[in-house]
């Protein structure tokens, strides 16, 4: 919040209260309710997400691990019954430039030649994350999911996640899709540029999660996509 400073919300706000009072007046559940907040979360979750507590704590005491179903659907599916996800964005870790840019493209183009892409590109801007241009990159092989959707402020995650709950694999911009996409127990490979300005603890986490479920989570350095390749062709 602006007065704390933080964009997570690790206590109970007046906002927050005035918030659930309006909704429990709304639904008329009247004044004595649970309240399930993320500060509770952040309560357990904090110390190991920040290096302060180590995950086996974490993992022991306080978390199952588990798949999510993907969320149900009404209607005629508008995709592919089988495809592959894709959402290249910028952040401080992946930099939007002509090296990055051209790097997915190419491994868009070479993915859509085995099996569909559908990029998860929304039109609404949610959050600081800018995604990489589509120009020249749709075709019969590769989706915008915006031209497949009528997305909305209101929808646009749900959306997002019934789509990538049913793919076959996620590659993109390493962060929360690639980590959300792990969590419906979808196979991904994901990249960066420079980690210095994300959290260790949660990539430790996912791959603690993946061992766990046993899905396919790699991250990968753009510095050592050059060494796998020689190294598979």
């Amino acid at each position: 919040s602006l007065r704390s400073g933080e964009l997570k919300q690790t206590g109970v706000s007046a906002f927050d209260r005035n918030v659930l009072a309006d909704a429990a007046e709304t639904l008329g559940v009247g004044r004595r309710y649970h309240v399930l907040h993320p500060a509770w979360m952040f309560a357990v979750t904090r110390p190991c997400l920040e290096g302060r507590a180590g995950m086996d704590t974490l993992g022991r005491d306080h978390l199952r691990y588990y798949k999510w179903p993907a969320p149900p659907y009404e209607g005629e599916w508008p995709l592919p019954q089988q495809y592959v996800c894709a959402r290249f964005y910028h952040r401080p870790t992946f930099p939007l430039n002509n090296d990055t840019v051209q790097m997915a493209t190419n491994m868009i183009a070479n993915i859509s030649k085995r099996i569909p892409m559908v990029l998860l590109h929304s039109p609404i801007e949610a959050d600081e994350h800018v995604d990489m241009p589509t120009k020249g990159l749709l075709n019969d092989r590769v989706i915008r999911l915006s031209d497949r959707f009528e997305m909305t402020p209101e929808n646009n995650l749900a959306v997002i996640l019934t789509v990538l709950g049913r793919a076959k694999g996620f590659v993109g911009t390493y962060g929360g899709l690639a980590q959300t996409a792990l969590r419906f127990g979808v196979p991904s490979v994901s990249f960066y540029s420079d980690f210095r300005n994300t959290a260790i603890a949660h990539r430790m986490l996912s791959h603690t999660l993946a061992a766990q479920t046993n899905v396919p989570f790699a991250v990968l350095s753009l510095h050592e996509t050059g060494m796998v390749q020689q190294m598979l062709t």
